[in-house]
């Protein structure tokens, strides 16, 4: 049974005290954040990329096993969205133009291999203060108050459950017309409720690379239901104002957004 976007059967106190403790704590660092020295430069530099790429198509590059059976050399020239550690791929065809980072555990862990990516990249304005240098990255994100889906990433953007959505809001911020998602696999395999932190104890088969959570590092648990949720709202989002999110995952579980195949959306 769905309670909004939550699921019942995964919903207990300790749940419902953690996302609380977590939005007050968010609220607290996004206080700070509107009123430290950098963030009017860094929403400066935001507003700025509104609709530079309007009109457009681009892929959106999820990390799914599937992910390694999508060829994207004939796309070269597209412009493309990833995600976290997309830049583990080796395929030359699969490195960002953005790359999208939320995910602070993440951020934690791997922020000296996303620093040295030669793309544009986009984190989480809580992670500013493991960031040596700020000009290669732009930080995201929102307080209590934000709308649940950004037209404008400038003015504060809800990251949601998944970095997925926060890369869609990026990419309607840019301008782009149509979004083409690749490596969605929307499939995972672990033990445990959703949102959990756990330790990698053991190599899993989540996403495209081996050892993409090496063992002994952290990583939290995703959570499927409230993810389909709100890529429902992007969905929305797009439609409404004449654009458009395809799947066109090989074999992905999603079931939100219109199917198909790529060569068949990018010619």
């Amino acid at each position: 049974m769905k309670i909004g976007r939550f699921d019942s059967r995964e919903m207990s106190l300790s749940r419902i005290l953690r996302a609380l403790i977590r939005r007050l704590r968010n609220q607290i660092h996004w206080y700070k954040w509107k009123h430290s020295s950098l963030y009017l430069e860094n929403q400066r530099i935001l507003k700025s990329l509104s609709n530079i790429h309007s009109g457009e198509t681009c892929i959106l590059m999820a990390n799914g096993p599937s992910l390694n059976r999508v060829d994207l050399g004939k796309h070269m020239s597209v412009p493309k969205i990833g995600l976290n550690r997309i830049y583990l791929s080796n395929d030359p065809s699969k490195m960002p133009d953005y790359l999208v980072c939320v995910n602070k555990v993440l951020i934690n862990q791997y922020y000296q291999e996303i620093m040295n990516v030669k793309a544009m990249v986009f984190l989480d304005y809580q992670a500013r203060g493991v960031i040596q240098s700020h000009d290669k990255v732009l930080l995201v994100g929102g307080g209590l108050f934000t709308k649940e889906f950004s037209v404008d990433i400038s003015d504060g953007m809800y990251v949601g459950p998944t970095v997925t959505y926060a890369a869609l809001q990026l990419a309607f911020h840019l301008g782009f017309m149509k979004v083409v998602i690749v490596g969605l696999d929307h499939n995972y395999h672990f033990e445990g409720g959703v949102n959990e932190m756990q330790s990698v104890d053991t190599d899993m088969s989540n996403h495209f690379i081996k050892n993409y959570f090496p063992v002994g590092t952290k990583w939290e648990t995703p959570d499927i239901s409230s993810s389909e949720y709100f890529y429902s709202k992007a969905n929305d989002y797009f439609l409404r104002h004449g654009r458009e999110i395809v799947d066109c995952t090989d074999g992905g579980k999603c079931q939100i957004f219109r199917k198909s195949n790529i060569n068949d959306e990018i010619s």
